[in-house]
């Protein structure tokens, strides 16, 4: 169980402020486009350790409903297996209006997330010196699923089986409340940083 610190609901306060504010959905849609395609370019920008470049192409695919980015940089595509997955970019963006000072870094994650950041602690399941453990997921933490290498912000970590969540990337491309089991978190971006604590 993690000790209480404020940080953790201002991670939570800010994942909620962007529910829905981008998404795919039919109903959804501004003039036939993206509903928050402006969000998202946002996003990219101020998460990624490099920003995509932002060609015509690419910035069509970012109003397009059901289009991603091209992992080549070449514009969109509607072929998930070579899109750029955008739920670790939004996870990082929340950690960063919070004020922890980290980025996305392309094929690798939340960095600085080693042993000695003081901000985030990264544990995952296959390595044994990292400390991983199911039971130690908390609001505010970011957690990854296997399955598209999803990742997600918890905000509600009950003792059982069921993590209650919020996600970007979601059906429709959207930023959504999920459900997923603690069972198969295999990797756990710990919150680290109080920032409150040296007032105390």
């Amino acid at each position: 169980m993690a000790s209480y610190n404020p940080l953790r609901e201002m991670i939570v306060s800010e994942a909620r402020k962007h529910l829905l504010s981008v998404s795919d959905n039919p109903t959804m849609l501004v003039n036939g486009k993206r509903r928050g395609a402006a969000l998202l370019r946002r996003i990219f920008d101020e998460a990624c350790e490099k920003p995509p470049a932002w060609s015509p192409a690419a910035l069509r695919a970012l109003e397009t409903p059901g289009q991603w980015l091209h992992v080549n940089g070449s514009g969109g595509t509607t072929n998930s297996k070579v899109a750029v997955h955008w739920c670790g970019i939004f996870a990082t963006f929340v950690l960063r209006k919070t004020g922890i000072p980290v980025k996305w870094r392309y094929s690798v994650g939340i960095v600085p997330s080693g042993p000695q950041s003081k901000f985030v602690h990264k544990a995952r399941s296959w390595i044994s010196s990292e400390g991983f453990d199911r039971n130690s997921f908390a609001p505010g933490d970011v957690c990854v699923i296997p399955s598209s290498n999803h990742h997600f912000i918890v905000v509600d970590a009950p003792q059982g089986p069921t993590l209650r969540c919020i996600a970007g990337n979601g059906k429709y491309q959207q930023i959504e409340w999920q459900n997923h089991r603690r069972a198969d978190v295999v990797c756990h971006y710990r919150i680290a940083w109080d920032p409150f604590a040296s007032r105390l």
